[in-house]
């Protein structure tokens, strides 16, 4: 009887040990708005293209052209997350009109819930874009390349 007990009790503390144990992912209340935008580039011969999508829950993902959806790579810092989205906001992306693109190509798309897409693109190493734009896009790209992709 005492082994039966034993057991009982041995497999209760293990399914509460292993509830514990679960992976916490950042939630946001329903009424809060997850942002994103999309940085990518790509084009030339191949016409292979690299693409990013990060959301303001911190969710970065990469988009996989052949089966066309993305997939998660990671999760952001929370402080590097915030100075992305602030520069974004500052940037007033969304109010720009960019569109001369080349053989090869970088962009930046901004989501918003109830408006289309807005997608800005310039032709790899123009010179007639505001530098604040390229270090933006180059500083959100390499953050995102850094993860390694699964």
């Amino acid at each position: 009887m005492n082994k039966i007990i034993s057991i009982a009790v041995g497999i209760t503390l293990l399914l509460f040990s292993q509830a514990g144990c679960k992976s916490t992912k950042t939630t946001i209340p329903n009424n809060t708005a997850i942002k994103c935008f999309i940085v990518g580039e790509g084009g030339g011969f191949a016409g292979s293209y690299i693409q990013y999508k990060i959301c303001s829950n911190g969710v970065l993902s990469m988009y996989n052209f052949d089966s066309k959806e993305y997939h998660e790579i990671g999760t952001a810092d929370p402080k590097k997350l915030d100075d992305i989205f602030t520069q974004l906001n500052e940037l007033k992306l969304d109010e720009l009109e960019i569109s001369s693109p080349g053989n090869m190509s970088q962009y930046i798309t901004i989501l918003e819930d109830n408006k289309p897409d807005h997608t800005l693109t310039w032709a790899l190493n123009s010179t007639g874009i505001s530098p604040e734009i390229i270090s933006f896009f180059h500083e959100s790209f390499t953050y995102c390349n850094s993860f390694e992709i699964p």
